[in-house]
């Protein structure tokens, strides 16, 4: 059978197989989705009612509607300080279809896309896809963050653009200062495009603070969505910020993939700027927790100051310790091997009920506690 050659070169996600895996067994505590633990709000739900109420089932416009999209954008001036023009904006489905339309805008057979790591499992299959090559580099050495003297050497004549995870799934780190202005000078010196994949900057433990340096405004391209911060994971929701030029380019791709967004999640999306402030509180307060719990089994962790993950290293082999917690002790968490060549990380996402990741550190602690009582023996 003659299909694409490119997908013998993908394979579907790692993290899919370990949470098929978990699903084997009965009553485990799983830390493995970023799954918001809360419902949509109150706000966004009811917004949603009112369009099928209203018989609002037509076709949208292919950027989107006006109403949702000067939503989004009063939004993200108002919490990210980031200002962009209503033809500087296109609404997508999730920021999955956001990154997958840039990408296939951008890049030409060929080409190189640099991607941090350990990085999110769905960016390097996406270059695959578009005969481009996919440059990893490795950021452990420097807590996970972008430092100029690392990158720079990575960069070719090839290289096409950067795609940035912050705050970062798996790590929960976000830039600091130091990140953002070696960011913009590697965006000067080599006029390629910086695509800031942003899906969790709303949930932070600390103050998040994006790219808005005007310099390098026509080489950024923003993606983010509604998914983890409203808890709309299913309703696949997301948006495009980029110079018009830019986006007039990623807009002939989204048309003809998708040709618009699905017009009741649109009207929900109107409600963007509703209060979530208690359950920016409860992932944070809920990070704090497994940080300071980690640290005192003994882990070599880095504290997350972005997200609500935290990707502690651990004892003995990740994907071993997956299946000894699954099978003793009825936790599921997500190897590193996911993310890079990381076989001493896990994943842990802290998205869940406080009481149930209670009680999965508590197992973990217990599991690395025998594990260490054995090898000292």
């Amino acid at each position: 059978m003659k299909t694409n050659n490119n997908l013998t070169k993908i394979e579907f996600p790692m993290i899919r197989h370990f949470n098929m895996e978990a699903m084997k067994f009965d009553n485990i505590i799983k830390l493995t989705i970023g799954e918001p633990h809360f419902t949509p709000p109150t706000e966004v739900q009811n917004a949603a009612i009112k369009a099928i109420q209203n018989d609002e089932y037509r076709y949208v416009l292919s950027e989107g509607r006006d109403d949702t999209k000067k939503a989004i954008l009063a939004y993200v001036k108002k919490h990210f300080n980031q200002q962009y023009n209503e033809d500087e904006i296109m609404i997508t489905v999730g920021s999955t279809e956001a990154l997958s339309s840039t990408l296939t805008a951008l890049i030409n057979p060929g080409d190189e896309v640099i991607i941090p790591s350990p990085a999110y499992t769905g960016y390097a299959p996406l270059v695959t896809l578009n005969n481009a090559k996919t440059v990893f580099v490795d950021t452990i050495k420097d807590d996970f963050q972008i430092r100029y003297h690392t990158f720079n050497e990575s960069i070719t004549s090839k290289t096409k653009c950067i795609v940035l995870n912050y705050p970062n799934n798996p790590t929960g780190v976000s830039l600091d200062a130091k990140s953002i202005t070696d960011i913009i000078r590697i965006a000067k010196e080599h006029g390629i495009y910086i695509i800031l994949d942003e899906i969790y900057n709303r949930l932070m433990i600390d103050q998040f603070t994006s790219i808005t340096d005007t310099s390098v405004r026509d080489k950024i391209i923003i993606v983010n969505g509604l998914s983890k911060s409203h808890s709309l994971t299913g309703w696949r929701i997301g948006y495009v910020l980029a110079s018009k030029p830019l986006i007039k380019l990623i807009m002939k791709v989204h048309q003809y993939v998708v040709v618009g967004v699905n017009t009741i999640t649109q009207f929900a999306a109107t409600q963007i700027d509703c209060d979530i402030d208690e359950r920016i509180e409860y992932y944070k307060s809920n990070v704090l927790y497994a940080y300071e719990r980690l640290t005192n089994m003994g882990l070599n962790v880095v504290k997350p100051n972005g997200t609500y993950y935290i990707f502690p290293e651990v004892p003995y082999d990740s994907e071993k310790l997956f299946y000894d917690l699954l099978e003793k002790e009825k936790v599921a968490i997500i190897p590193g091997t996911c993310f890079g060549n990381y076989p001493k990380h896990i994943r842990i996402s802290c998205a869940c009920d406080f009481l149930d990741l209670k009680e999965a550190l508590n197992r973990i602690e217990r599991l690395l506690t025998d594990f260490s009582n054995l090898n000292s023996k």
